[in-house]
């Protein structure tokens, strides 16, 4: 390292504090005045402008003072005009207290600090600065600076580093000659050309971290920019460099979503006074572990197995027609056919043993034209008592299982969300059955209308509609992030006298092993896992994560990602209605003779975004076509709907 050589040659080394030996995860100053003034008015349910205020009563004092630097105390002595005496001394501590907890050791220049320790070289730290001298040597405590002689603070002889003026009086309070001493620090003007000018040796620190592109912020308002950036910064400076495959994504991407979800989850539960919170499988699985990281108040949590067909399944016997089948499920495909419907009530089509019409099977039906269909319901007709029969059998299953929940009047219930098919029919279950318990779901984002049964973080039919465009490209993604490492439940059944949960198959093993999917599956998990155990002290106390804050890196990735990871995450698989790669593809030169094959592939692609990238051999145009689809998408809506 060229640094090391340099500090070779010099007995004396002095470092900047703020951006060379420190860094702190606010992208400006000031913006800690912002996380100041959202506590201080969270407290006392005001809006104070305290940042606003903070900063002109600085200016102020700079202009008070005939000197070059001002300290603190004289800075709050400008603030009595805006709030009371005791109302300052509460703001300082305040102050003081989000200055240390955003700052933090900047691993380049500690290693620098390190090797001068290591040659045993006198070590001083010159630093304009306003805060209180005790501050800044907790903070240098904290982040592993104790072997130096002494702080030379400006505003404590109300000199500063940039007039030149704090540089001589160190060398002579030190007796040292100019000539002796190294400086390193990022400031050009005050730590090189000034340092320069009264004769000491100058080192410009510039950092060599940069920001990853799926840092960068999107359409933010201004206080949610102030916090993506804390989360960004935050994951530019503790980047794990892991090898593992889908770690770093989900550490980067999906860690800020699942803390940002968590977060809402447990202010809103706090909020309706709810004891206990049930997490669904298999999309609570992962859920249920990043609340535990932040869940201090105890909170009780459970891991239930429950699914839409273990629910629908012990309901279907109050159901006498095709049509009172379908309207238990809220979301069917577009297209499907025989087979897939009684896979979704429970049943194979061996029921019907070898006199089966296997053309029954194979043939295609809409929802609307499934329900009229002759021979479809000559054959329901031939397996509603078995139906009804396996469900009654299912329904006392489900009721021994649930009925510990007896006595809690609202349950939290934890899913991605969708159309409430799970909620709606347990809240039935429970009414049918006379279980006095109030369901109340908090889910990742819903495709319908929010109630007050039925909250969403991300978006709803009437919440957030814009981010539900942007997520659409990516979407499988979120359903890849909440896979647990087990089947869906499909039913129960009793084992020594206690019901527990019978499984269909993993999406992700074969014949008794393992796919790679699962450990890639893991590793996202694992990172999401570590991204919260992280920021937990800081995001917990200072953060207000939006949906906006929370999707942001997901969405430069879905929407963008680059060619390498187009590539590489193209070929993972996922189950959807049949395990596939997220991007089926062929070459632009085939699709130039064959648009039809273009349009297909696009369209059964449940990457978009990824397929849009690897097409083009460049994420650059990603955002406005997907921008102009969904907005073609939207007229060709408007229109049916008028017509």
């Amino acid at each position: 390292m060229k640094i090391n050589s340099l500090i070779d040659k010099y007995n004396i080394i002095s470092f900047d504090i703020f951006d060379t030996l420190i860094k702190r995860y606010v992208n400006k100053p000031e913006d800690i005045f912002y996380f100041v003034e959202n506590i201080y008015d969270k407290k006392n349910k005001i809006k104070s402008n305290f940042k606003i205020k903070r900063i002109n009563a600085e200016k102020r004092a700079r202009k008070k003072y005939p000197y070059t630097e001002v300290n603190l105390d004289e800075i709050y002595g400008e603030l009595i005009r805006d709030f009371s005496l005791n109302e300052c001394h509460f703001l300082k501590n305040l102050e003081i207290e989000a200055e240390v907890d955003f700052c933090f050791r900047n691993k380049e220049i500690y290693d620098i600090y390190k090797y001068a320790v290591l040659k045993k070289k006198k070590i001083y730290i010159i630093s304009d600065m306003y805060l209180p001298r005790e501050i800044i040597e907790k903070i240098l405590k904290k982040n592993g600076y104790c072997d130096y002689e002494k702080i030379y603070l400006s505003h404590e002889k109300h000199i500063t580093k940039s007039s030149g003026e704090l540089f001589n009086y160190f060398l002579e309070k030190e007796s040292i000659l100019a000539n002796e001493v190294l400086h390193i620090g990022d400031n050009k003007h005050s730590d090189v050309k000034m340092a320069k000018k009264q004769g000491l040796n100058a080192y410009y620190y510039r950092e060599s971290i940069r920001l990853d592109k799926h840092l960068r912020l999107n359409k933010l308002n201004i206080n949610e920019k102030i916090n993506c950036n804390v989360i960004n910064r935050f994951l530019m400076y503790n980047d794990k460099m892991q090898d593992l495959k889908g770690y770093k994504v989900g550490y980067n991407l999906c860690g800020p979503l699942l803390f940002g979800y968590s977060k809402w989850l447990l202010e809103n539960v706090k909020t309706r006074g709810i004891r206990k919170i049930l997490f669904l499988s298999r999309d609570g699985y992962i859920l249920k572990k990043c609340l535990s990281i932040i869940n201090e108040d105890v909170i009780e949590t459970e891991y239930v197995y429950v699914s839409r067909k273990s629910v629908v399944g012990a309901r279907l016997e109050e159901c006498c027609t095709l049509k009172d089948i379908m309207e238990k499920y809220k979301a069917w495909p577009r297209f499907f056919n025989f087979k897939y419907f009684l896979d979704r009530i429970g049943f194979s089509v061996n029921i019907f043993g070898k006199e089966k019409d296997n053309s029954i099977f194979s043939r295609i039906f809409t929802k609307e034209k499934f329900m009229i269909d002759k021979k479809i319901n000559d054959y329901f007709e031939q397996i509603i008592y078995t139906m009804q029969k396996q469900s009654k059998k299912q329904k006392a299953y489900l009721y021994d299982y649930l009925k510990k929940y007896i006595g809690e009047k609202n349950l939290a219930i934890v899913d991605i969300g969708g159309n409430l098919t799970i909620q709606k029919n347990l809240q039935d279950f429970f009414y049918i059955n006379k279980m006095d318990i109030n369901l109340i779901s908090f889910n990742l984002l819903l495709k319908i209308e929010e109630q007050k049964s039925a909250k969403a973080f991300l978006y709803a039919k009437d919440k957030n509609r814009y981010l539900e465009n942007l997520i659409e490209p990516f979407y499988y993604f979120l359903e890849i992030l909440l896979t647990a490492p087990h089947g869906s439940v499909i039913g129960y059944k009793n084992n020594e006298n206690k019901v527990v949960p019978i499984f269909g198959e993993y999406d992700y093993e074969n014949n008794g092993k393992f796919l790679e999917e699962k450990y890639i599956i893991e590793n996202m998990q694992n990172g999401a896992l570590d991204f919260i155990n992280d920021i937990k002290f800081l995001g917990m106390k200072y953060l207000d994560i939006t949906p906006n804050i929370a999707i942001n890196n997901f969405i430069n990735f879905g929407i963008s990602p680059t060619i390498k990871e187009a590539e590489k995450w193209g070929e993972f698989r996922f189950n959807a209605d049949g395990l596939s790669k997220l991007i089926i593809i062929k070459s632009l030169k085939h699709y130039i003779f064959n648009l039809k094959d273009l349009i297909h592939d696009f369209k059964i692609s449940m990457w978009k975004g990824g397929f849009l990238t690897r097409l083009l051999g460049t994420s650059k145009y990603n955002k406005f076509i997907i921008f102009m689809l969904n907005l073609l998408k939207s007229i060709y809506k408007h229109k049916k709907n008028k017509y």
